[in-house]
């Protein structure tokens, strides 16, 4: 039987949702600890998804460049 956490980064992962299901183990802990609110927990997920896709499209950039420098 599939568990609900399970589930959950079955999702995120179809979703391409990769750095948010990286984070999440560790992150479902420190929420409890900081007592954090589910508002506040998702903005810092989606935080991290979007400084990991924004490091992605800065290194696709700088290889385009390089690719068309070598021309």
């Amino acid at each position: 039987m599939t568990t609900n956490n399970q589930i959950l980064l079955n999702n995120l992962e179809r979703l391409g949702l990769n750095k948010i299901r990286e984070y999440l183990p560790n992150y479902l802990d420190q929420i409890h600890t900081d007592n954090l609110s589910l508002t506040e927990a998702l903005i810092d997920l989606t935080n991290s998804e979007l400084q990991n896709r924004h490091e992605g499209q800065k290194l696709f950039e700088v290889s385009i460049d390089e690719q068309a420098g070598s021309l």
